[in-house]
């Protein structure tokens, strides 16, 4: 690439992580040329270095609902397609560079 992008988002932690070791492989520095951030705050994210900044989702919530959903659906209750809000917090940790 001509210019490089200062900071990548993907959409899980792994996936981050995976992109992570191949930006340390291609010699640049995490987070000084680049930042990166996931997303689910998996417990990999705080044990790799640097530790991943990522958002965490309130996965218990997530399984309750869903599990509730599938409930409904299966009792023939409510079939309708629905859409669920739920709040993620940011994690902070040392992937991203403060500006």
């Amino acid at each position: 690439m001509k210019e490089r992008p200062t900071a990548i988002f993907a959409f899980t932690d792994i996936i981050a992580i995976d992109i992570k070791r191949a930006i340390e492989e291609s010699g640049l520095k995490i987070p000084r040329d680049i930042s990166i951030m996931g997303f689910d705050d998996i417990d990999a994210a705080s044990r790799v270095y640097p530790r991943l900044t990522t958002m965490r989702i309130p996965k218990e919530e997530m399984g309750r609902l869903a599990l509730k959903r599938l409930y409904e659906t299966a009792g023939g209750r409510d079939s309708m397609p629905m859409q669920v809000v739920l709040p993620v917090n940011l994690v902070e940790r040392e992937t991203v560079r403060k500006i």
